[in-house]
Protein backbone atom coordinates (compact mmCIF):
# COMPACT_ATOMS: atom_id res chain seq x y z
CA UNK A 1 0.00 0.00 0.00
CA UNK A 2 3.05 2.69 0.67
CA UNK A 3 4.25 1.84 -2.89
CA UNK A 4 0.97 3.97 -3.85
CA UNK A 5 1.80 7.21 -2.35
CA UNK A 6 4.11 9.34 -4.53
CA UNK A 7 6.53 10.59 -2.11
CA UNK A 8 7.43 13.34 -3.71
CA UNK A 9 4.08 14.84 -3.46
CA UNK A 10 4.09 14.29 0.29
CA UNK A 11 7.42 16.07 0.29
CA UNK A 12 5.85 18.96 -2.19
CA UNK A 13 2.60 19.18 -0.02
CA UNK A 14 4.14 19.02 3.40
CA UNK A 15 6.40 22.20 2.38
CA UNK A 16 3.45 23.41 0.67
CA UNK A 17 1.35 23.83 4.73
CA UNK A 18 4.70 25.07 5.99
CA UNK A 19 4.99 28.01 3.69
CA UNK A 20 1.12 28.55 4.08
CA UNK A 21 1.77 28.53 7.64
CA UNK A 22 4.52 31.27 7.03
CA UNK A 23 2.52 33.27 4.54
CA UNK A 24 -0.93 33.24 6.77
CA UNK A 25 0.54 33.81 10.38
CA UNK A 26 4.07 35.80 9.70
CA UNK A 27 1.74 38.11 7.01
CA UNK A 28 -1.73 38.20 6.26
CA UNK A 29 -3.28 37.91 9.74
CA UNK A 30 0.13 38.94 12.07
CA UNK A 31 -1.28 41.46 13.73
CA UNK A 32 -4.68 40.40 14.55
CA UNK A 33 -3.90 37.25 15.42
CA UNK A 34 -0.58 38.37 18.06
CA UNK A 35 -3.08 40.78 19.51
CA UNK A 36 -6.19 38.09 19.93
CA UNK A 37 -3.71 35.68 21.60
CA UNK A 38 -2.52 38.97 24.03
CA UNK A 39 0.40 36.98 25.58
CA UNK A 40 1.77 37.92 28.84
CA UNK A 41 5.76 39.45 27.91
CA UNK A 42 7.22 36.44 29.55
CA UNK A 43 5.45 33.96 27.59
CA UNK A 44 6.47 35.85 24.30
CA UNK A 45 9.60 35.60 24.96
CA UNK A 46 9.67 32.06 25.60
CA UNK A 47 7.78 31.86 22.58
CA UNK A 48 10.85 33.84 20.28
CA UNK A 49 13.06 31.81 22.19
CA UNK A 50 11.01 28.31 20.92
CA UNK A 51 10.71 29.71 17.55
CA UNK A 52 13.14 27.25 15.71
CA UNK A 53 11.39 24.26 17.26
CA UNK A 54 8.15 25.96 16.44
CA UNK A 55 8.92 25.87 12.63
CA UNK A 56 10.46 22.17 12.66
CA UNK A 57 7.60 21.21 14.48
CA UNK A 58 5.27 22.71 11.80
CA UNK A 59 7.37 21.16 8.89
CA UNK A 60 6.72 17.71 10.33
CA UNK A 61 3.06 18.83 11.07
CA UNK A 62 2.82 19.34 7.49
CA UNK A 63 4.25 16.30 6.05
CA UNK A 64 2.63 14.11 8.59
CA UNK A 65 -0.58 15.68 7.69
CA UNK A 66 0.35 14.87 3.61
CA UNK A 67 0.83 11.55 4.61
CA UNK A 68 -2.03 10.61 6.47
CA UNK A 69 -3.93 12.17 3.69
CA UNK A 70 -2.25 10.84 1.11
CA UNK A 71 -3.06 7.65 2.21
CA UNK A 72 -6.88 9.34 2.65
CA UNK A 73 -7.05 10.11 -1.09
CA UNK A 74 -5.27 7.47 -2.65
CA UNK A 75 -7.79 5.16 -0.34
CA UNK A 76 -10.65 7.12 -2.00
CA UNK A 77 -9.09 6.73 -5.46
CA UNK A 78 -9.27 10.85 -5.85
CA UNK A 79 -6.83 11.69 -9.24
CA UNK A 80 -7.52 15.43 -9.79
CA UNK A 81 -6.75 18.20 -7.93
CA UNK A 82 -10.82 19.48 -7.54
CA UNK A 83 -11.01 15.56 -5.87
CA UNK A 84 -8.04 16.13 -3.69
CA UNK A 85 -9.30 19.77 -2.43
CA UNK A 86 -12.85 18.08 -1.67
CA UNK A 87 -11.24 15.07 0.23
CA UNK A 88 -9.27 17.70 2.27
CA UNK A 89 -12.08 20.03 3.05
CA UNK A 90 -14.43 17.09 4.41
CA UNK A 91 -11.12 15.74 6.69
CA UNK A 92 -10.71 19.34 8.04
CA UNK A 93 -14.19 19.60 8.70
CA UNK A 94 -14.36 16.09 10.31
CA UNK A 95 -10.73 16.91 12.41
CA UNK A 96 -9.44 20.79 12.01
CA UNK A 97 -12.79 22.50 12.58
CA UNK A 98 -13.97 20.18 15.18
CA UNK A 99 -10.21 20.50 17.68
CA UNK A 100 -10.37 23.90 16.71
CA UNK A 101 -13.56 24.48 18.05
CA UNK A 102 -13.61 22.36 20.76
CA UNK A 103 -10.49 23.96 21.96
CA UNK A 104 -12.04 27.32 21.28
CA UNK A 105 -15.00 26.50 23.19
CA UNK A 106 -12.96 25.44 26.13
CA UNK A 107 -10.06 27.34 26.24
CA UNK A 108 -11.97 30.11 25.73
CA UNK A 109 -9.71 31.60 23.28
CA UNK A 110 -11.01 34.74 21.13
CA UNK A 111 -12.54 34.24 18.36
CA UNK A 112 -9.96 36.06 15.98
CA UNK A 113 -7.38 33.10 16.97
CA UNK A 114 -10.26 30.22 16.53
CA UNK A 115 -11.18 32.31 13.21
CA UNK A 116 -7.33 32.15 11.84
CA UNK A 117 -6.55 29.19 12.90
CA UNK A 118 -9.59 27.33 11.25
CA UNK A 119 -8.65 29.62 8.18
CA UNK A 120 -5.43 28.45 8.01
CA UNK A 121 -6.12 24.60 8.36
CA UNK A 122 -8.71 24.87 6.06
CA UNK A 123 -6.77 26.38 3.11
CA UNK A 124 -3.61 24.39 4.51
CA UNK A 125 -5.93 20.98 4.02
CA UNK A 126 -7.56 22.05 0.72
CA UNK A 127 -4.09 22.46 -0.82
CA UNK A 128 -2.26 19.65 0.66
CA UNK A 129 -5.02 17.26 -0.39
CA UNK A 130 -5.08 18.95 -4.43
CA UNK A 131 -1.09 18.03 -4.62
CA UNK A 132 -1.72 15.03 -3.27
CA UNK A 133 -4.65 13.80 -5.72
CA UNK A 134 -3.64 16.13 -8.86
CA UNK A 135 0.43 14.81 -8.78
CA UNK A 136 0.09 11.28 -9.56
Amino acid sequence: MATDVNFWAILVAGIAYFVLGGVWYAVVWRKPWTRALALEPDVKEQAEKDFPKALVCHLLSGILTAVVLGFIIRTAGANTFLDGVIYGLWVWLAFGFTINLNSFMFEKRPAPVFLTNGGFYLAAFAVVGGILAGWQ
